[in-house]
């Protein structure tokens, strides 16, 4: 039997993203948009990210192409 092995093309360990506000609404300031997310997708494989508005889908993205640099963990 001969086993493909699938190359890693993106891989998150443990993100976690959180950034600086004005306002007052949140942790002191601090708005804490993604909490250690994992997650590994191979060749060939397809990633969907489905949530409601402000929960962080855009963020994600944004860390994965490398526009954003997580404040904790890994891409």
């Amino acid at each position: 039997m001969r086993h493909n092995k699938k190359r890693v093309m993106i891989e998150l360990d443990n993100v976690s993203h959180s950034y600086h506000s004005k306002r007052n609404t949140f942790d002191h300031g601090t708005h804490h948009v993604l909490n250690q997310v994992s997650l590994q997708l191979n060749e060939g494989e397809t990633l969907g990210i489905v949530g409601r508005n402000g929960v962080g889908k855009t963020t994600l993205l944004q860390l994965m192409a490398g526009i954003l640099a997580p404040t904790i963990g890994d891409v």
